[in-house]
């Protein structure tokens, strides 16, 4: 469905994401920086990314969960900051980067678990928490699915 507003042609869809991208920005007031789109700064973020998960994998076959936890969430954090410098934003703040309405469904439809490996690395660096493997393994599950997604947006 489209609508002919000032001779230009806008979808339903692309009205409601747009919306939704306004409500986000306003709701993190101070925090988001708009730019210019960067698609090579996106591919660079994305290849972080996938370091960190292919480190995060190997350390977690050693033994080491904690650390694998670590650098999972660090390979989410640079998927999400990937789709965002393709998108124009730059953000400073990890409840609002990981709020963002256009990451994909590996981020938005994991809230819950994207919390937990937020709390529980912080724990983990700052109080020396011990990291369940099922913990670890969960959380490069989803970097694993969201880098997947983020590479066909990205690439």
């Amino acid at each position: 469905m489209s609508s002919h507003v000032h001779g230009r042609s806008w979808s339903v869809a692309t009205l409601t994401s747009n919306e939704r991208v306004t409500r986000w920005r306003s709701h993190w007031p101070g925090v988001i920086l708009q730019m210019a789109p960067d698609p090579a700064g996106a591919r660079e973020r994305l290849e972080t990314g996938q370091r960190h998960l292919a480190e995060a994998e190997q350390l977690l076959r050693l033994g080491f969960p904690d650390v694998a936890l670590l650098l999972a969430e660090a390979a989410l954090v640079n998927g999400a900051d990937a789709v965002l410098r393709l998108h124009g934003f730059q953000v400073q703040s990890h409840a609002a980067r990981f709020a963002y309405p256009w990451l994909p469904f590996a981020y938005t439809g994991n809230p819950g678990l994207l919390a937990r490996i937020r709390t529980t690395r912080n724990a983990t660096q700052y109080e020396a928490a011990v990291v369940s493997g099922d913990l670890a393994c969960a959380a490069l599950r989803l970097a694993r699915g969201a880098l997947t997604a983020v590479a066909g947006m990205v690439m």
